[in-house]
């Protein structure tokens, strides 16, 4: 009842209004602009405006234009985006890119739990490779500097014999010292050289080793990133289109929207009467015809007679004195037949100018 009630406190009031001035307030698709007040004396700017008006012209984008057809680009651009949202859901979209994503994460986190161990393996054998490299680098040991032996004592440069017999003897006692030193530095590097060249046979087996344990991994390495690739190139595709057709979907959808929205500020920004006086107002949010209106009178006044009779035929009585049947849409019904009426007489207005406002709005 409570909303009965408040359509019947705005029909006594806009009857007032419509009784006063002629005029009756339209409801506004977004934030209302007032009508702003006639001065008594309009500058040159008010004058045109008002004759434009009288035309039934609007200014939109810096250019006069009908109000017929501003209203006609306001409807294109507001289908134009709902088709768009419709079509190309940008919520349905963004929900797939998601599950992409998600899809490409798990795959990445599957690719690092069977890499990860062949990477250390691989990184543990490319230190020994380094290892074993190092000791490759190494130079051999250096040849042993073997001291010269004496020469043996010459008998001509002896006054006698047992003096050359004392240099030979001291003599043999030198080159034996030299050649047990001689023998001890040769030892002592045939050892450096043996442990040497162990070690090179031992860094070489390493080396070998170390590469094919590389050469293993890279293959094995270059099969799981082939295979991660190839679970990746679908959904790559298929994220490169998305993400295109969301930025398509968006640009459309926010030309559209933004050519509805200069329509609707321009259609907004003058005297409710001018865009009535074409047959246009303002209905749930949205710019309407009156023929469209009209059209959604007649299809809910249909709905709301075949509920009634469907009612009658369970014996539901239409009107009884404790609680009489209504349909729920019954005050949307009234609201439509008051702004047809209101169209009604603003277009009946345009023409015969001192015809005054219908008694009660059209059922």
């Amino acid at each position: 009842m409570s909303g009965l009630l408040l359509v019947l406190m705005a029909l006594t009031l806009q009857s007032v209004v419509l009784g006063a001035t002629g005029e009756a307030a339209l409801p506004q698709a977004a934030s209302p602009s007032a009508a702003p007040a006639t001065p008594a004396a309009p500058d040159g700017k008010q004058r045109e405006d008002e004759e434009h008006h009288t035309k039934g012209e609007i200014r939109f984008l810096g250019k006069w234009l009908p109000v017929t057809e501003v209203y006609r680009i306001y409807r294109d651009g507001t289908e134009e985006a709902a088709r768009t949202l419709a079509d190309k859901n940008p919520e349905a979209i963004k929900k797939r890119l998601s599950e992409i994503a998600s899809s490409l994460a798990t795959i990445e986190q599957e690719w690092r739990t069977a890499s990860d161990p062949v990477q250390r393996l691989k990184a543990q054998a490319e230190a020994q490779r380094t290892a074993a490299a190092r000791v490759l680098a190494e130079r051999p040991p250096a040849p042993p500097r073997l001291q010269p032996e004496p020469a043996r004592p010459i008998r001509a440069f002896y006054r006698n014999e047992y003096e050359y017999l004392a240099a030979v003897e001291a003599w043999a006692l030198v080159v034996d010292r030299v050649r047990q030193e001689n023998a001890r530095l040769e030892a002592a590097y045939q050892q450096l050289l043996a442990s040497y060249q162990a070690r090179m046979q031992e860094a070489s087996l390493a080396l070998r080793q170390a590469e094919a344990v590389i050469n293993k991994c890279d293959t094995h390495l270059s099969a799981l990133m082939a295979l991660r690739k190839d679970k990746e190139r679908p959904l790559l595709v298929e994220r490169t289109q998305s993400s295109e057709e969301l930025r398509k979907s968006q640009a459309t959808h926010s030309a559209a929207f933004q050519r509805a929205k200069a329509a609707s500020d321009a259609l907004q920004s003058v005297p409710v009467r001018v865009i009535l006086r074409q047959g246009i107002t303002v209905w749930q949010g949205g710019f309407r015809t009156r023929a469209e209106l009209q059209a959604l009178h007649d299809s809910l006044k249909a709905e709301i007679t075949a509920a009634r009779r469907n009612a009658e035929l369970l014996g539901v009585p239409s009107t009884a004195p404790s609680k009489p049947w209504k349909h729920p849409r019954e005050d949307e019904l009234a609201s439509l037949a008051t702004a047809l009426a209101e169209l009604e007489y603003f277009q009946s207005q345009s023409v015969n100018r001192g015809a005054g406002p219908p008694s009660s709005p059209a059922r």
